[in-house]
């Protein structure tokens, strides 16, 4: 039955977890828990950062599987996601442009940015070429936004606006 295809979904920053290791802002891996998560609802009033400062909705258009060493070379439109069955999208994998970003990617088909919808209600464009490798200080202020309750204001010049 074909579906339609959605490219905003929630956000839900790391995920739920349990990791209390300190990061480079001193702050734990378990606090960049989004807004949307399975089985840990929130209300606007209890985040920690402010709503404004917080990712609610990302733009999701990337189709790829990502290459494998059995598939060096993946379909493109391997999948899409749909407005049913298509919950939420990590800021793990960072952002990309483009028909090679993952389908669990944020990431836009515009040039250099990716739209998000902020706790506000506030739409902004990131940097749409933030790596997903957890060394980066800008992947870190991805996951400042991101978080629920990291209790961070970064500088998020690193990312675009």
């Amino acid at each position: 039955m074909p579906l339609g295809v959605s490219h905003y979904l929630g956000s839900a920053g790391l995920g739920r977890g349990n990791n209390t290791t300190l990061n480079s802002l001193n702050v734990p891996w378990n606090a960049y828990e989004g807004m949307f998560v399975n089985r840990n609802p929130k209300k606007l009033t209890s985040i920690s950062d402010g709503s404004s400062n917080t990712l609610m909705m990302a733009e999701v258009s990337g189709r790829s599987l990502g290459a494998t060493a059995a598939n060096p070379n993946p379909d493109l439109n391997a999948m899409a996601n749909t407005w049913v069955g298509s919950c939420c999208v990590s800021s793990a994998y960072g952002t990309l442009n483009g028909p090679s970003a993952l389908v669990v990617q944020m990431s836009s088909n515009h040039t250099g940015v990716v739209n998000c919808c902020f706790g506000d209600g506030s739409v902004r464009a990131i940097n749409g070429n933030i790596p997903r490798t957890f060394t980066d200080s800008s992947w870190l202020v991805l996951q400042a936004l991101a978080g629920v309750n990291d209790g961070t204001t970064v500088d998020t010049s690193s990312v675009g606006f």
